[in-house]
């Protein structure tokens, strides 16, 4: 497995200075969170900072608004992320989001199923792999999306020959087993957010969002290290990308970032390590 580091982890430092920590703090690459500003600006600005860097882009998650888009917004931004994604030369998955509905026939949901069809289609020439994701419950009111299920996921990747990228954090706001789920969904896997879910509920969303949630390995409630030896057993070689939020970083305090980043990769690759090391497969045993 190649861990990953979200540049979304570590909002409000340069784009550059991402690149650069995620490097010294040893991760195999980055996943890119676009915003509507990066998709303006081109991938050629991304490409440049690859080669500066030498850190390459593995994954892209699709564009991500301040604002709750419109319908057809949110298929635009589907395709304009497949087509930034395909042009990379390293990136193999690309992170969508559910929609937002709470059955098969609501308004939008046929505009993004179009949007993925449109988008498979974009990259079905090159290595990119469309990987939808499993979404979160920041508020007991919140609405329930009707993919937002183990079972539901599976079929829908089966029948439209798309992967699942699996949140740790997202499972566990929706009260899902995670060691029960990830063994199910694993032949189907492209990519694996991977964070700790902490003891406190808030009230307020953007709480639980920064203090709940996406919490650093080993802070809060989820057995992360037995998530992880069940991908190894499973036979999972894709992507482990650590989603944490900026406060459980440190961010903007650079020094505390780049070592609480490392101790969590460090935790993830000594973790796999051991479940390789117990022989519980064969799967690829000299890649820690």
């Amino acid at each position: 497995m190649d861990i990953l580091i979200s540049t979304g982890s570590l909002t409000g430092i340069p784009l550059r200075t991402a690149f650069d920590l995620a490097r010294r703090a040893g991760a195999d690459g980055v996943e890119l969170m676009l915003t509507g500003r990066l998709v303006r600006r081109g991938p050629e600005r991304i490409q440049a900072l690859e080669n500066w860097t030498g850190v390459p882009v593995r994954a892209v998650h699709a564009v991500m608004r301040l604002r709750e888009p419109s319908l057809h917004q949110a298929a635009d931004d589907i395709l304009l992320s497949a087509r930034f994604a395909h042009s990379l030369a390293h990136c193999d998955t690309l992170v969508v989001h559910i929609p937002n509905a709470p059955t098969l026939h609501a308004p939008g949901t046929r505009i993004w199923f179009d949007a993925i069809e449109t988008a498979l289609a974009v990259t079905e020439q090159g290595r990119t792999r469309i990987a939808v994701e499993n979404t979160g419950r920041l508020r007991r009111s919140d609405p329930d999306p009707f993919l937002d299920h183990p079972d539901r996921l599976l079929r829908f990747a089966q029948e439209w020959g798309v992967a699942i990228t699996f949140d740790s954090a997202h499972a566990a706001s929706q009260g899902w087993d995670v060691l029960d789920v990830v063994p199910r969904l694993a032949p189907h896997l492209a990519n694996v957010h991977l964070s700790d879910y902490g003891r406190h509920t808030f009230r307020i969303g953007l709480a639980n969002a920064l203090l709940r949630d996406h919490q650093l390995p080993g802070s809060g409630v989820l057995p992360l290290d037995d998530v992880l030896a069940g991908l190894v057993q499973a036979g999972y070689d894709g992507l482990v990308t650590l989603e944490l939020s900026p406060v459980a970083l440190r961010v903007p305090w650079l020094p505390s970032a780049e070592r609480r980043l490392a101790a969590a990769i460090g935790r993830c690759r000594a973790a796999i390590f051991t479940a390789l090391r117990a022989g519980r497969t064969t799967h690829h045993p000299g890649r820690p």
